[in-house]
C-alpha cells in the first residue's frame, strides 16, 4: 500500500484497479471525503464511459492518439455523480455532500485557464498536457461543474419534473443499447429535449465558450447559497495551484507571467524545501507564514528526475474559500427540487425543527 495521500483508479470493462495512500483510510473523514469518491468515481464508470461513451472512443486503438471533445462529460459528469451517488446512499452527510462541491467550486475558480480554454479544447488537449502549462483547465473539475448546473437548470425549468439523470438514461437507451457512442450535437440535443428551450445558449456559452459558470443562481434554484470568503491579503502566497505528490506540494497550475513563473517554477514541479526547510502540501502555508509578503524565498524543488533551486518572490493570497448552506427560507419549488435531487425527505431547517421537536417528544 503505498504511503502518503495520493488516490487514483482506472475503469475496465468488467472491473476498476485503484491505488490508495494509506493516509486515505487513516479516518472516518479522509475515508469518506476521499477514499470513498474514488471508489465511487470507478464504480459509475460502469455505465458513464463504459458503457455510455463518446463516439471517437467506442473502439479502443492503443497504438495512437484518440482525441474526443466530450471527455468533460465522460470524466466531468463521472465526478459529479461520485459524490451525489454516495450521499444519495446515505454514506456522505448533506455537509459532506455541499464541502466536497464548494472545494469543486474553488478548484476551478483557482484555475487560471477557465478564463481562456474551454471544456471542449481541455477535453481535446488531454493527450498533450505539457503545452500551454499555464493555460491549463482540469476537465473533471469543469465538467462536474458542468454536471451540477445542468442538473438544477433542468430541474428548475421542469419544476423539478426532469434531470440530468433523464439526460444519462436516454443516452443509454439512444446510443449506449445500441453499442453507437455519442456526439455533442447529440447530447446537446437531449439537453434541450429534457430541460427545454431555456438551455438552448448552454453549450455555446459554457462548453464552447469561456463564460463564468451561474453557480450561485443554479444552487439558488434548490435554495442554498454559495458565498466565498475573502482571501487573506496579509497571507503570503507562492501564487499557484497547488496538488498533491505524494505528500509533497506539487505546482499543477501558474498564473502566465506571475512572480513564480518568473521565479523559474513550472507547472509540474514538485516542490520539497522551502529555505532548507522540508514542507509537506499541509504544512506549506504555516512555513511560508513566517515570511512577508515580498520577501524572497529559496525553494528546492524536483523537475521530473533533477534537483533544482530557485528563488521566487512571496505574494498576497489570492485564493477565496467557497462555502454552500441552506436559506433560511425557501420557496416550495427550491424544497422540492433540493429533496429529490439529494433523496431527502426534508429541507435542512424542516429537517432540524422536526429532529427538535421528536427530542422534545421523547420522554
Amino acid at each position: 500500500l503505498p504511503t502518503g495521500t495520493v488516490g487514483t483508479g482506472l475503469e475496465h470493462t468488467d472491473s476498476f484497479s485503484i491505488i490508495a495512500g494509506s493516509q486515505l483510510l487513516r479516518d472516518s473523514e479522509s475515508y469518506r471525503g476521499k477514499f470513498l469518491p474514488i471508489v465511487a468515481h470507478e464504480f459509475f464508470h460502469a455505465w458513464n464511459v463504459k458503457w455510455i461513451r463518446p463516439k471517437e472512443l467506442t473502439s479502443y486503438d492503443y497504438s495512437r492518439e484518440q482525441h474526443t471533445k466530450l471527455l468533460w462529460a465522460a470524466e466531468g459528469f463521472t465526478t459529479y455523480y461520485s459524490a451525489l451517488i454516495l450521499k444519495r446512499a446515505g454514506l456522505i452527510s448533506e455537509k459532506e455532500f455541499l464541502k466536497w462541491l464548494s472545494d469543486r467550486i474553488g478548484s476551478l475558480e483557482r484555475s487560471w485557464g477557465r478564463a481562456f480554454r474551454s471544456a471542449e479544447e481541455a477535453s481535446w488537449d488531454a493527450w498533450t498536457p505539457g503545452e500551454n502549462p499555464g493555460s491549463r483547465l482540469s476537465y473533471y473539475i469543469k465538467g462536474c461543474l458542468l454536471g451540477l448546473l445542468l442538473d438544477l437548470k433542468i430541474r428548475h425549468s421542469t419544476l423539478d419534473r426532469k434531470s440530468l439523470d433523464d439526460v444519462i438514461r436516454l443516452l443509454g437507451e439512444r446510443f449506449a443499447k445500441r453499442n453507437d457512442g455519442f456526439t455533442t450535437e447529440d447530447l446537446e440535443a437531449l439537453v434541450l429535449e429534457t430541460g427545454g428551450e431555456s438551455l438552448s445558449g448552454f453549450f455555446d456559452d459554457y462548453v464552447r465558450g469561456v463564460k463564468e459558470l451561474p453557480l450561485s443562481n443554479a444552487l439558488s434554484h434548490a435554495g442554498l447559497l454559495l458565498s466565498g470568503k475573502p482571501p487573506r491579503k496579509d497571507s503570503p502566497s507562492l501564487d499557484v495551484s497547488l496538488g498533491d505528490a505524494s505528500g509533497f506540494p506539487e505546482v499543477r497550475e501558474i498564473p502566465p507571467g506571475s512572480l513564480a513563473q518568473q521565479g523559474g517554477l513550472d507547472s509540474g514541479d514538485v516542490i520539497i524545501a522551502v529555505e532548507g526547510r522540508r514542507v509537506t502540501l499541509s504544512t506549506l502555508p504555516e512555513i511560508l507564514s513566517d515570511y512577508r509578503i515580498g520577501d524572497q524565498v529559496r525553494i528546492t524543488f524536483f523537475r521530473r528526475e533533477e534537483l533544482r533551486e530557485t528563488r521566487v518572490t512571496l505574494t498576497a493570497n489570492q485564493s477565496r474559500e467557497f462555502e454552500i448552506k441552506p436559506v433560511e427560507s425557501p420557496g416550495q419549488l427550491e424544497k422540492r427540487i433540493y429533496c429529490s435531487w439529494l433523496r431527502e425527505e426534508h429541507f435542512p431547517d424542516q429537517k432540524e425543527k422536526k429532529e427538535e421537536r421528536d427530542s422534545l417528544e421523547k420522554p
